[in-house]
């Protein structure tokens, strides 16, 4: 699971892509480098736990800007500062995106659902924000972006 987020300067999270897709552990590292390459991103959060760790070192040896995101507390947790932001209005999905509906899917029911990974991208990425403090840029420059062509989460009932 990769997820590529954007920060407005008025401190906005945007979610440009999501990928969610089953690799071979030899495979992750040029699949992560060719989102880097695409995006050019200031950081790249990873949890590096259980068999990321080797991942995360060879990330490393690649000179790549990564960051180790070590999960404290329970997921639901960890969930409720990115919560408030959704419900803040400040978290943005780009509207039509292929995976936007399974990833709305995702954070409405959880934490009833089986996998959850979306919702811990969204934790990560929210995260970053508050307690490193990136500022002008998080994934990608946002001066390309207009907020018409972004929809906010959009709630189904």
């Amino acid at each position: 699971m990769l997820s590529t987020w954007a920060l407005t300067k008025k401190g906005e999270l945007l979610l440009l892509e999501v990928f969610k897709t089953k690799l071979e552990g030899p495979d992750h590292v040029d699949f992560i480098k060719a989102q880097y390459q695409k995006w050019h991103p200031v950081a790249i959060g990873f949890e590096s736990v259980s068999i990321g760790k080797t991942t995360f070192q060879n990330l490393v040896r690649e000179r790549l800007p990564v960051i180790d995101l070590e999960p404290k507390g329970d997921k639901f947790s960890r969930a409720l500062s990115a919560a408030i932001r959704l419900g803040n209005k400040t978290t943005y999905f780009l509207h039509g995106a292929h995976w936007l509906n399974d990833f709305e899917t995702e954070l409405l029911h959880f934490p009833n659902v089986k996998h959850d990974d979306q919702v811990d991208t969204l934790s990560q990425a929210d995260y970053m924000l508050t307690d490193m403090k990136i500022q002008n840029r998080f994934a990608c420059s946002v001066d390309n972006f207009h907020l018409s062509s972004i929809a906010t989460t959009r709630f189904r009932g």
